[in-house]
């Protein structure tokens, strides 16, 4: 099926559709990573946009449940040179043009992305739409999409709507604990405490538990199974939903069963299981928690592939870092502006204990819940038009330790005073050089934004920029000058991207630890 991406400056690009049929629009933007396209379509602060991917590859090791970053494809649109129809890796479940249908999401492929890309670095991000309507007059279209006003309150949008809770994750040889809510055991505890009315923050809290277990042979995914939309067909690339164009992603022949790498299901790859065998040593040749997912089941608060029944390669948090020296997990508050799973995950992993609160909870109820600390999230949109959690940040100051990244650097820095602006193309991808001022060591980040701190703007607050990025000078992380609070604009949990900066969770750890002390004595 044909397919066009119209530009608000007139340009149109044809090409083939790939996921929905259909039409979509929003601020058109490019991601420099190679890998991580799971990720990126599932990250929040992706809402409302349409991603060009500059690898020209894109989907060649398909897309599984453990990889999402929510609980849905966050992004409006998608945009590749070519999409890769037979992906091939063992934890695959589907390829990117089904997950994509069965998403809704309307996406385009065989088109110029080198020539696109730099369309946006000289024009800026431009608003943009993909349609398979190629009947429409598609000049007419260029000039609606000119005067068309993107949706502001992204936030709400992808804010959880309930309060939940989260553990550490604990050592491998514990006991597995429940999953409330979930029906599932998996080392991990969810408790999904109340559910927000309006804007005005939580209701009363309740805690509902269900118990069930999951066989050695399953891990547990950060994000309930996506994608499976009502009316698809299992079939490959056949769907009951008229109009949507599917790739076939099959490996081998239904109903023949025995052989390597072939799967009596279509469409789906399972490894020989002869390279699970153990070896000499004893030890299975494949990693640790390299199984196959099947018959998973999550909810909205199992953000990590757990269960050290099943085999799982993470250390344990460490109470150096995560705890005090008496072995109490500091708790912390995260308010969630539009979190990916994988920053929770990086928190667990530290050892903390979360609080998951919707972006509209008050700092009255935030302060309730006892924590030795505050995270401002990632998150979409214009920092500026989040006003309430700018005030309740604002409120927070000085109470607690805070730590933010990405959109929660931007809001706490306008929160204490500060301004940010809008860059002409943002930073996204996992290649970006931030050097750290205090100790001048240089890290490569993974950036999602496309707002900035104005660092002109700090000179009459309380603020020290800490970083600055190397490729265009912009601020990339503050502090305060005198309390526990301080930010970075890049995402230090790797998701996707390195891992050069996960000492900034010590960091918040180390403050949290320096509060505790000053109030125990």
């Amino acid at each position: 099926m044909r397919a066009a991406l119209v530009l608000e400056t007139g340009q149109i690009f044809f090409g083939e559709a790939l996921g929905s049929s259909g039409e979509a629009w929003g601020e058109v933007v490019f991601n420099t990573g190679m890998t991580g396209y799971q990720e990126i379509l599932t990250d929040p602060s992706y809402a409302g946009q349409m991603v060009c991917m500059t690898y020209p590859l894109v989907g060649n090791y398909g897309i599984n449940a453990g990889d999402n970053q929510s609980e849905k494809i966050q992004v409006q649109g998608f945009i590749v040179k070519e999409a890769a129809l037979n992906p091939s890796h063992w934890q695959m479940e589907k390829n990117l043009s089904r997950a994509l249908a069965q998403a809704g999401v309307v996406g385009i492929k065989g088109l110029d992305t080198r020539f696109l890309t730099r369309l946006i670095r000289e024009h800026g991000t431009l608003k943009g739409a993909i349609s398979t309507d190629l009947a429409q007059s598609l000049p007419v279209l260029a000039r609606r999409l000119k005067a068309w006003e993107p949706p502001q309150d992204l936030v709400a949008q992808v804010s959880t709507q309930k309060i939940f809770s989260l553990p550490p994750l604990v050592p491998p040889s514990a006991p597995a604990a429940t999953v409330e809510g979930s029906g599932v055991s998996s080392g991990l505890t969810v408790a999904v405490e109340s559910e927000t009315s309006g804007d005005s923050g939580a209701s009363g809290r309740s805690t509902v538990s269900r118990e069930s277990t999951v066989s050695e042979e399953s891990t547990v995914s950060v994000w309930p199974r996506l994608f499976e939309e009502p009316g698809v067909s299992e079939e490959p690339g056949v769907s009951e939903e008229p109009g949507v164009s599917e790739e076939p992603g099959v490996f081998g022949e239904p109903g023949v069963s025995g052989e390597p790498g072939v799967s009596e299901e279509p469409g789906v790859y399972r490894e020989p299981k002869v390279f699970g065998e153990p070896t000499a040593s004893g030890e299975s040749a494949l990693p640790q928690g390299s199984k196959v997912p099947s018959g998973l089941e999550s909810s909205l608060g199992a953000m990590a592939s757990l269960g050290s029944e099943a085999g799982d390669d993470r250390k344990a948090p460490d109470p150096e870092l995560g705890a005090d020296p008496g072995g109490e997990p500091f708790h912390v508050v995260v308010m969630d502006f539009g979190i990916k799973g994988n920053i929770l995950r990086a928190m667990q992993e530290k050892g903390f204990r979360l609080t998951v609160v919707p972006y509209s909870t008050s700092a009255e109820e935030i302060l309730s819940f006892a924590p030795d600390g505050i995270f401002l999230s990632n998150g979409p949109g214009d920092p500026k038009v989040v006003t309430q959690g700018i005030a309740t940040i604002r409120q927070l100051c000085g109470q607690r330790p805070i730590f933010g990244i990405c959109l929660g650097h931007q809001l706490l820095t306008l929160a204490l005073g500060g301004d940010t602006y809008k860059l002409k193309f943002g930073h996204r991808g996992g290649n970006q050089p931030v050097q750290d001022l205090l100790s001048e060591k240089v890290t490569i980040t993974s950036q999602n934004h496309g707002y900035a701190v104005a660092g002109e703007s700090l000179g009459s607050t309380p603020l020290q920029v800490t970083h600055r990025n190397l490729n265009d000078q912009t601020v990339e992380g503050v502090r305060h000058r005198e309390l526990p609070l301080f930010s970075v604009q890049f995402h230090p949990e790797a998701g996707p991207g390195p891992s050069d900066s996960l000492y900034l969770f010590d960091k918040f750890a180390e403050l949290m630890q320096q509060r505790r002390a000053q109030h125990a004595s």
